[in-house]
């Protein structure tokens, strides 16, 4: 009987302190685990470091390079629009450029169109005027009368 509660309470307590059963494992061992647990969650952090420092340094690469494939693209717009201030194209990314680059055509094409509208109005024939005669309706008559002197 008495066997029987030692190999129980044997049982009990490598259950609660021990991961086998069977074996029990001396305070030493177990802490010596929780050491290697350390020791590995520190590795696997400074493998995280690492990763995300190199991710890190590509992003940076992939921004500058990003930045100045958005500069040559808006040098190209600007090459290929002459007639379109290059200060009016702008932006941080290609479909901003190309909004702008639309925003700006339509602000050209209105200037234009106001700037040709204005210049036909103010046209002048070339030449000489036509010659006609002097209105005499809203002379008085003694002015009517020294006029009609002159002529002969």
């Amino acid at each position: 009987m008495w066997i029987k509660r030692l190999i129980k309470k044997i049982f009990k307590n490598n259950q609660r302190n021990a991961p086998s059963p069977l074996i029990p494992l001396p305070q030493g061992a177990r802490k010596m685990g929780e050491r290697g647990k350390e020791v590995e969650k520190r590795t696997e952090l400074e493998r995280i470091t690492q990763n995300q420092e190199t991710i890190t340094k590509r992003l940076e690469k992939l921004e500058a390079d990003l930045g100045k494939a958005i500069g040559g693209y808006r040098q190209a717009l600007i090459s290929q629009n002459p007639d379109i201030l290059p200060e009016l194209i702008g932006g941080s990314s290609i479909e901003d450029l190309d909004r702008s680059l639309v925003t700006a055509q339509d602000l050209t094409e209105k200037i234009k169109k106001k700037l040709e509208a204005k210049t036909a109005a103010e046209k002048v024939p070339g030449g000489a005027p036509a010659r006609s005669p002097p209105d005499t309706a809203n002379l008085s008559s003694h002015e009517k009368i020294v006029y009609g002197l002159e002529k002969r």
